[in-house]
């Protein structure tokens, strides 16, 4: 057996020899490698370095890389002076090779507090400016016309990745992405302000809530987005009532009609088309808030803010003219309101246990109720309002408030500022509390809530009535601190009655209401609220006609059944 062993080792050198393995590479084939690395070139911060790899036992070698090491920059040093115009130099040494690491240095103007050269008018702009304290350049900047609401959503240009400099306009930014239904908006800070949780928090506070359901930020360096979630529009109706009748609306003597229309069916001399500024919208709340603040909607092609608008515009070519007076078209569209649509007293109360997300879907808190659906809540008749006479060019405002009474729903209304020669004055309007419910009795002996009648209480009066019930959330700066008396500049007549107004001061004016009432009922039931100097008289001055009676302080409404 060894000689068998001996002659394979000796076959297996003679196969390597013939082929030119050297007994050194023998060697090396056979060893367990030991290796030492000795460095031959040092690496330097940009340049790569060498070292052999050598095993010690057997000799065997081979030269590696070895990668730069980098530079070793020390501390930041400022080499050159920054200035408000001109910007100073930084710079870090490496402390290997001494390259050279820079970078500018930029000092922001250190403005003062801004000065009015100019105060705004509402048909002029304003200019204010600040200066640098330290090098006295001037800053300006031109200040909007007055408005009686804040339009800056709708004068801003908004684009994601905007360079934002100050609180405000980031503010601003916000309030811009809300509007257009922005879902991530993102954008840069600059100037040296800070952004947290908490200025986050006000500025959710502070936004519209008719437009984003929940907004939510996240930070990187001087990088802000705003991810921002939005309600469903608006596509649910509710039964009307609980067998799914809508309440009789009475005919009224008190409401205001132009009679033959005078406007054609394609007219649209309306004034607010002679807005300074446009805006493009989708929905019917961006087509209201662009109305409410005088801006021209460009609603888009097939959208609801497109179908809603033309039926606003519909409804104004048939009940106004343009040689109305603005008491009577503010009124004329107090009336149209009352008398076409009616309150949806079933989504008042379905409303009060629903989450916001599900109450949002309802139509009757939008203009979809009004001009749709002919149906709607507070919410839905006050952006009316406001539409109708922003479109009219007549300055009117949304007002919401809580509800004095504990647990009882919020409300919303209007204030109008009306314009008679060279003097202005603002009022109060509620045209869903002057669209008053009626409590009837029913054959089985209990009330329902079947009919609704025009009332005048709240047309054109003042902020104390409607603080007797609710607290204003907004527009407290707006002062409505006059009452217009609408039955003291109506006047009726007939062949047997000399021209009245619908205000009772003896008996000798009640019997006059009384024989027009019975006169104009027809066959129906007719209403006409009068106002009363001693509204004590009430029932005296009006027992044994075949009239009820429905009084609230000075106003009294008088209810004729000639059935």
């Amino acid at each position: 057996m060894k000689k068998f062993t001996a002659k394979i080792i000796s076959l297996l050198l003679c196969v390597l020899i013939v082929c030119g393995v050297s007994a050194c590479s023998l060697k090396e084939a056979f060893c367990t490698h030991e290796y030492i690395d000795t460095v031959i070139t040092q690496p330097t911060c940009t340049e790569e370095g060498y070292e052999l790899h050598e095993c010690k036992k057997c000799g065997y070698a081979i030269e590696r890389k070895i990668d730069p090491k980098g530079h070793d920059y020390g501390e930041w040093i400022e080499t050159e002076t920054p200035t408000c115009s001109k910007s100073g130099k930084m710079v870090r040494i490496c402390k290997d090779c001494g390259a050279e690491l820079s970078n500018p240095i930029i000092k922001a103007h250190e403005f003062g507090e801004w000065t009015t050269e100019k105060a705004a008018t509402e048909t002029e702009t304003g200019l204010r400016y600040r200066v640098c304290k330290v090098c006295g350049v001037k800053d300006e900047e031109f200040l909007p016309k007055l408005y009686y609401v804040d339009k800056s959503v709708l004068t801003y240009e908004f684009k994601n990745d905007a360079i934002i400099t100050n609180s405000d306009d980031l503010v601003l930014f916000f309030r811009a992405a809300e509007f257009n239904r922005i879902t991530t908006a993102e954008c840069y800070l600059y100037g040296g302000f800070e952004f947290d949780k908490d200025d986050f928090s006000q500025m959710l506070a502070a936004s519209d809530a008719n437009f984003a359901k929940a907004a939510k930020y996240r930070q990187s360096g001087n990088k802000i987005v705003f991810e921002i979630e939005y309600y469903d529009l608006p596509s649910v109706k509710t039964e009307v009532t609980a067998d799914g009748e809508r309440q009789t609306q009475y005919a009224s003597l008190n409401e205001y009609k132009l009679g033959t229309p005078t406007r054609d069916d394609d007219y649209d001399d309306f004034k607010i088309n002679e807005a300074e500024y446009e805006y493009p919208v989708t929905t019917s709340d961006q087509l209201y808030y662009c109305l409410e603040r005088g801006v021209k909607p460009v609603p888009a092609k097939g959208s609801p803010a497109e179908e809603v608008y033309a039926k606003i515009k519909a409804v104004l070519r048939q009940i106004l003219s343009d040689e109305m007076t603005e008491i009577q078209k503010v009124r004329a569209i107090h009336d149209y309101l009352v008398m076409n649509v009616t309150y949806d007293n079933v989504l008042l109360t379905e409303s009060s246990d629903k989450t916001a997300e599900e109450v949002k879907k309802y139509n009757g808190f939008y203009l979809e109720g009004v001009f749709n659906d002919k149906i709607a809540v507070c919410d839905g008749i006050s952006k009316a309002y406001a539409a109708l006479l922003g479109v009219e060019g007549i300055p009117c405002v949304r007002v919401t408030g809580e509800n004095k009474t504990p647990g009882a729903a919020g409300h919303a209304w209007n204030k109008v500022r009306i314009t008679t020669g060279a003097t202005s004055q603002w009022y109060v309007t509620d045209a869903t509390s002057d669209n008053v419910l009626l409590n009837e009795r029913q054959a089985d002996g209990t009330t329902k809530q079947t009919a609704e009648f025009l009332s005048l209480a709240f047309f054109l009066t003042d902020d104390a009535a409607m603080k007797v019930n609710y607290k204003p959330a907004e527009h407290n700066d707006i002062v409505c601190d006059k009452k217009y008396v609408a039955q003291e500049n109506d006047y009726f007549s007939s062949a047997s009655i000399l021209r009245r107004n619908f205000v009772i001061d003896n008996k000798l004016d009640a019997e006059a209401i009384i024989n027009y009432v019975k006169t104009y009922s027809g066959s129906g039931t007719v209403t006409c609220q009068v106002y009363f100097k001693d509204s004590a008289k009430a029932d005296e001055y009006f027992a044994g006609t075949g009239i009820s009676l429905v009084k609230s302080g000075n106003y009294c409404t008088l209810i004729y059944k000639n059935n």
